[in-house]
């Protein structure tokens, strides 16, 4: 390698940052698009009598309003099945326990005796439709009798009345977003991570930089040396004097500080998932070089590579052994 690429082949390559904004990117903006149509969808409701299937977003204006006359339960929370109507609408509805609250005073309106009583203003109750399960269409018709005492509603004329479905006030275009936004704000952190990630290499290289400030020149010399080794899958320089990681930021030790270094491999399910040089300096700290993942080809070239790191680092321990362990531990205590 020429001397006058060697910074520009250790600096952290911009695929992550553009994989990383574009991830986001589209999390966001997705979690975007949904807003505005969850916003969308509720300033134009379906009207009433104009519902034809499941999933429409449709409002009605409550003027009268029922106490429970079923209760539906399958989601989050059980919710009480009412009557509510207008002047001009009449629709069955589903509330939760703390929406009837904010109904009450409609509530007691419709059973007073009073007739100076002032009527409350209407409220709306808006939600998707779902489908009138059959318990609910007959509990409806017996609690119409009653409360209306008349036999006027019957299982021909149902439809007419109420149609084929209810209103869900648990379930709205806002509560859909809320409930997607998060899944996708969860998925949105990965694309923080792999940013992070991104951010964190360049300021690791930065430092190592730095840090080896005045020894660049001889490093960018050593690394255009004919016997230099340079692995551009593993990411790895290893020089006279230096080995040179930039797999993950750049790192830089200085070969007489190695003591230890020896092969690992990752198993799942008993299958060697990658292999990686494990690196052990005279500071007692371990540096993991090289990192493979597990195929034919790589396995070679990794092999190569670790026999390369032996012809160069003659004098340091080598291999995973109880005795090089023990040795490496005597050193630490002294």
């Amino acid at each position: 390698m020429k001397q006058d690429e060697f910074l520009d082949t250790i600096k952290p390559k911009k695929g992550l940052l553009i994989v990383g904004l574009l991830f986001l990117g589209s999390c966001l903006g997705q979690i975007g698009i949904a807003y505005k149509n969850a916003q969308d969808e509720m300033k134009k409701p379906v009207s009433v009598y104009d519902v034809s299937k499941e999933n429409q977003y449709t409002c009605i204006d409550v003027q009268f309003l029922t106490q429970s006359i079923a209760t539906q339960t399958g989601g989050q929370e059980s919710q009480d099945a009412s009557i509510a109507w207008n002047t001009e609408e009449m629709s069955l509805v589903s509330l939760t326990k703390d929406m009837q609250k904010d109904f009450k005073d409609i509530l007691d309106y419709s059973y007073t005796n009073d007739e100076d009583a002032k009527a409350p203003e209407m409220k709306k109750i808006c939600g998707y439709t779902k489908q009138i399960p059959s318990k609910l269409k007959s509990l409806t018709i017996s609690a119409y009798k009653e409360i209306f005492g008349t036999s006027a509603l019957t299982n021909s004329n149902f439809a007419d009345v109420f149609g084929s479905y209810y209103i869900d006030s648990a379930s709205t275009p806002i509560k859909n977003f809320t409930m997607n936004a998060s899944i996708g704000g969860m998925v949105s952190i990965v694309g923080f991570v792999i940013l992070g990630i991104y951010i964190k290499n360049v300021l690791k290289t930065k430092k190592a930089l730095q840090t080896n400030e005045t020894r660049i020149e001889e490093i960018k010399r050593q690394v255009g040396a004919p016997d230099a080794i340079h692995e551009p899958k593993a990411k790895v320089f290893l020089t006279k004097d230096y080995l040179i990681n930039y797999a993950n930021g750049l790192e830089i030790y200085e070969n007489k500080d190695i003591v230890w270094i020896y092969p690992h491999e990752l198993r799942r399910n008993g299958f060697v998932q990658s292999r990686s040089i494990y690196v052990v300096t005279s500071n007692s700290k371990v540096h993991i070089v090289a990192n493979l993942n597990a195929s034919r080809k790589n396995n070679t070239l990794f092999d190569e590579l670790y026999q390369e790191f032996l012809d160069k680092l003659p004098d340091v321990l080598h291999g995973y052994t109880k005795e090089n362990r023990e040795e490496v531990k005597n050193r630490y205590r002294k």
